[in-house]
């Protein structure tokens, strides 16, 4: 992920139905290239099941969501 400005940004992931997996990340981030990888567990640190999640990626100047697959 790459920021042109420092700001707030929140990435979390959902279900397909909507329920929140887990958040990723939710803080002000600095200007620049910033990694972002998953370790495809929820919240509570236990891996999901295989299937389809949503990623929200919130920030000030932008709203992003992509979908990926899990499959174990």
């Amino acid at each position: 992920m790459t920021l042109n400005r420092a700001q707030r940004v929140a990435i979390k992931i959902y279900s397909r139905r909507g329920k929140l997996v887990n958040t990723l990340l939710d803080r002000e981030m600095a200007s620049g290239t910033h990694p972002l990888a998953w370790n495809g567990a929820d919240q509570n640190g236990n891996i999901v099941g295989s299937g389809i999640y949503i990623i929200i990626i919130k920030a000030d100047d932008f709203n992003e969501m992509h979908k990926i697959a899990v499959i174990h």
